[in-house]
Formats: C-alpha cells, sequence, structure tokens
C-alpha cells in the first residue's frame, strides 16, 4: 500500500504531555501534512480543520462500532462482556445507519422538549444550592464539588430519577469512560461488566416499576414508545437510560469544568463578573473551540478517497483530532488564546453532521448558568494550587479546580 505521506511510527505515544489546559493539544502537528499516516497504529491522523469538516460532513464515513469492537476482543479472550457490550450499542456516536437513525429518533421522542426558560430556573437553583454552604476563603474544589456534579443533578430533573442515585451511579461508573480510548485489555473490560451488572439493577427496577404504575417521566414515554414502536426489553430500555445519564455528565461536567479553568487561566474572571448573558454563552462556546472535552473522533472510510493529499483506501481508519483542528492557524487567528470576544469561535466540541450532539442546547445552557453561578463567588484570588486532569486520550475533564470563593452577592463578609 503506497500512501506517499511521511510516517509517524507510533503517533498514541504522543499525546499531550503536560495537564496545562492552555498548552497546544499536538504541537508536533504544526508543520505536519493535513492527513498523514501513523504506522504502529495503522491509522491516518487528520488534524486540520478543513480535512476533519470534511469528514464529519460526509455521510459516506461510518463510525468504530465500539460495542462489536469490544465485544470480538473479550470473546476472543475467553471472557466475554454481554452486559457491557450491550450498553455500548446504545451509546449513539458509536452507531451506524440504520440503527443510529432509529435510536436517535426514539430519544429525542421520549425526551422532554421543555421550555428553556424553565430548564434555566432548575440549573440555576441546583447551581447556587452548590454553593451554598461553602465558607468565606476556604478552598472549594470546583471539579469534584460542582462541574462533576451539577450536570448528573440536572440529568436527574430531566428524566424523573431521584439526584442521589444519579450522582452516585455517575460517580461509580467514571472509570467507563476509559473504554473510550484505545488499548484498554480485557481484564479492564471483564471489571467493568462486573460493574454494569451491579449498577443496571436499580434502573431495572425502575423500569419495572414504571411499567406498572406509569407516570408523566420519561422513562414512562420510553415504556410507551417502545411497545408501540420498537422492539425493545425493559434492559434496552434500562441502556438507553444509562446512555443518556452517562453522555449528559460526563461531556457536561468536562465542558463546566474547562470552562471555569479557561476564564481562571485566561485572567477574565473580572471581565466576566458583571457580563451580559451573551458573552457567558461566547465564553461557553470559545470552550468548545479552545478547550473541548472529547478530543478526537474514529471514522472508517466506505469508499477510495484523496483527502488532503492522502489516498484513503475503503475500510481504513482515520484518527480525527478535533481539538488540534480548533486549533487552525489558518481559521483561527491567535489559535490558542482563549478569547470568547472572536468573531469565529465555531469549534467541534458537539460533532457535525448526523452525530451531532442531541443535547447540546441543554448543555450550553448548563455551563453558560453555571459559570455565572460560580462567578459571582470568584474574588481576585482565585487560588494558589495548581489546577489537576484525568489522563485520557478522548476526553479532556479536569480532576481537580481548586478555588477560593467569596461570600455569595449581597451577603455580608
Amino acid at each position: 500500500m503506497n500512501k506517499h505521506i511521511p510516517e509517524l511510527r507510533d503517533f498514541s505515544t504522543l499525546r499531550q504531555k503536560g495537564p496545562e489546559l492552555c498548552d497546544q493539544p499536538w504541537p508536533m502537528l504544526l508543520d505536519a501534512p493535513p492527513v498523514f499516516w501513523a504506522m504502529q497504529d495503522r491509522c491516518w491522523i487528520v488534524h486540520r480543520h478543513a480535512e476533519v469538516t470534511s469528514v464529519l460532513t460526509d455521510r459516506s464515513f461510518l463510525v468504530a462500532d465500539l460495542s462489536s469492537i469490544v465485544q470480538d476482543l473479550c470473546t476472543r479472550s475467553g471472557k466475554p462482556t454481554p452486559t457491557l457490550t450491550g450498553l455500548l450499542s446504545a451509546f449513539l456516536p458509536f452507531i451506524n445507519p440504520p440503527q443510529h437513525e432509529d435510536a436517535r429518533r426514539f430519544l429525542r421522542a421520549v425526551l422532554p422538549q421543555g421550555c428553556l426558560a424553565d430548564h434555566a430556573a432548575v440549573l440555576n437553583r441546583l447551581s447556587e444550592d452548590l454553593l451554598a454552604d461553602v465558607a468565606k476563603d476556604r478552598t472549594f474544589d470546583a471539579a469534584l464539588r460542582y462541574a462533576d456534579v451539577l450536570p448528573s443533578l440536572f440529568i436527574a430533573h430531566v428524566l424523573g430519577l431521584p439526584g442521589p442515585l444519579v450522582v452516585d451511579f455517575v460517580r461509580e461508573t467514571a472509570e467507563i469512560g476509559r473504554t473510550f480510548d484505545r488499548g484498554c485489555s480485557p481484564r479492564y473490560y471483564a471489571r467493568m461488566e462486573t460493574l454494569i451488572i451491579d449498577q443496571r439493577l436499580p434502573f431495572l427496577s425502575i423500569v419495572s416499576e414504571r411499567r406498572k404504575k406509569p407516570d408523566d417521566s420519561a422513562i414512562s414515554r420510553m415504556i410507551l414508545l417502545a411497545d408501540a414502536s420498537y422492539p425493545l426489553s425493559d434492559v434496552d430500555i434500562a441502556n438507553h437510560v444509562m446512555f443518556l445519564i452517562m453522555a449528559a455528565s460526563e461531556n457536561t461536567a468536562a465542558l463546566i469544568g474547562n470552562t471555569i479553568a479557561a476564564v481562571v487561566e485566561a485572567g477574565l474572571v473580572d471581565a466576566l463578573v458583571d457580563a451580559e448573558p451573551p458573552i457567558l454563552r461566547a465564553a461557553v462556546e470559545e470552550t468548545l473551540r479552545y478547550a473541548p472535552p472529547v478530543r478526537q473522533m474514529w471514522r472508517i472510510a466506505q469508499t477510495d478517497l484523496t483527502l488532503g493529499g492522502a489516498r484513503i483506501s475503503r475500510g481504513e481508519r482515520l484518527l480525527l483530532l478535533t481539538d488540534a483542528a480548533s486549533r487552525d492557524p489558518a481559521v483561527y487567528p491567535d489559535p490558542d488564546r482563549f478569547d470568547p470576544w472572536r468573531s469565529n469561535r465555531r469549534g467541534f466540541g458537539f460533532g457535525l453532521g448526523r452525530h451531532y450532539c442531541l443535547g447540546a442546547e441543554l448543555a450550553l445552557l448548563e455551563a453558560e448558568t453555571a459559570l455565572r453561578v460560580i462567578l459571582q463567588r470568584l474574588p481576585r484570588r482565585v487560588s494558589d494550587l495548581p489546577f489537576e486532569w484525568h489522563d485520557r486520550q478522548t476526553l479532556r475533564r479536569a480532576l481537580h479546580l481548586p478555588l477560593i470563593l467569596s461570600p455569595q452577592k449581597g451577603l455580608a463578609p
């Protein structure tokens, strides 16, 4: 196979080395061809804005079927994981047509549409409650106690589930996020199988209860719609509920934490404290460009094609470095600067094309609300302690964001 493109032997070892949010995500790519072959990883690396956009909007490319990949690996190792792969089969970003369209229509139909103003009021209350008891001038972990918790409480409200149940579930299943990275072992997947079997039990129980006593919750709507139009079992419905919780919690938590960190590290706390809502939304959108939660995506070519000067064959895999493409200097002037006032902030944070995030608007609202509420409590001196980050290939997410909070506005110091 003649690639005619310079090779990089083992690209997977060259992930971002420093934990700092403001680092250029892939500095070694600045002078690289827009598309090149990584021999050790046996995939094409795509990292420029134009080529990434072209792939994401081309409906002929398929996504990596994570459920089948894990199932094949674990079956060959003699440790099948049917519960884990059943859950992964409900994850929209890893499903191809026609199943993808069916699953997307199903979830869109059962999720409460609701007025954004109503959602905003709930989010504002939840955000303020999380900060209500924080003592003056005490270090507060805005990742662990705020960004990580708010989306779980909100999706619990949206789905009509108990908040503590969802918060505990998200914390207990946090490690499953590594499933989206390459190189996980059969032993890891076996451990996740045991974890998911245990964690799915309360959701199966809730589905059973709602089947006997329907209410106006999203889960009851799932049951009614499944019985009427979709061949879904109670296990399938529980998997869809767990997917919604995981997707809404982890990615949105990452967006909230990344936005807070970006604002603090850029020294923009004072500039944004009394800002109008549009600039707060712009700060979140700029985070999706500058420090997107999802750092990379996989696609599989279904036809022979030429992309960025590279001749790609049918069946070959492409690793799209969406965070690098969001720092493309050909599209974004001064790309390594966090600037909510820049005119072009559109990145790839919610994907493009058929896999554009179903909950994008709610995630933006959550992050904007979370930023506005915590800005009212941030003094000039935010903390001397360093921020810490999860070591993930796919997801950029804060592990700890130590901040110093002041009293709420209107309260005596």
